[in-house]
């Protein structure tokens, strides 16, 4: 069962893709569209907690360059933005609906519970940069993908248990990957 578990985590972080920011590009900041025109603009986190509620389907976005993820319906209608991360990459969802960050600059994982209001838990990667994610059991089992440590040393995977980690699989040949 352990290696089965194992084998699934490590499956699901390597088909997980996070893409790196560009430091050339401009820093252009989102913002509610119905709310303040785009451009370079202040980033305010919101809820619409009614609407959060009642969409059955959403759509996650995070956004390393302004610190943010965004929570659209499938209308494309903003219904939430979250803001306080330090650059974050993959996210997330299980079957709860807790949305999974992994918080690259933060050097940890962020898990909301649905509105996503407030932080329900962090999970230190203490010494890593999170790229990927992969949930399964409603959390219960977690991999993480780190792009390499903050030390500059080479990549890993690292899998979690109810929160705790139990095992980091490294090697030099993962250094700077995305998995």
């Amino acid at each position: 069962m352990k290696k089965t578990v194992l084998a699934v985590l490590l499956a699901l972080c390597l088909v997980s893709v996070a893409v790196a920011a560009d430091s050339n590009r401009p820093n252009y900041r989102a913002a509610r569209p119905d709310v303040v025109p785009a451009g370079r603009v202040a980033v305010h986190p919101f809820v619409n907690v009614k609407e959060i509620n009642a969409a059955t389907v959403k759509i996650f976005t995070s956004d390393f360059d302004n610190d943010t993820v965004t929570i659209w319906s499938t209308k494309g209608k903003q219904l939430a933005q979250i803001t306080g991360l330090s650059n974050p990459q993959a996210l997330a969802i299980d079957a709860k609906g807790n949305l999974y960050v992994a918080n690259t600059g933060g050097s940890n994982i962020l898990v909301y519970a649905s509105p996503y209001t407030k932080v329900k838990k962090t999970i230190s990667d203490s010494g890593q940069y999170p790229v990927g994610i992969s949930v399964l059991n409603n959390g219960e089992f977690i991999a993480v993908t780190n792009i390499f440590t903050t030390s500059d040393g080479p990549g890993s995977v690292t899998l979690y248990k109810n929160g705790k980690q139990t095992r980091n699989v490294t090697s030099t040949a993962f250094s700077e990957d995305y998995f």
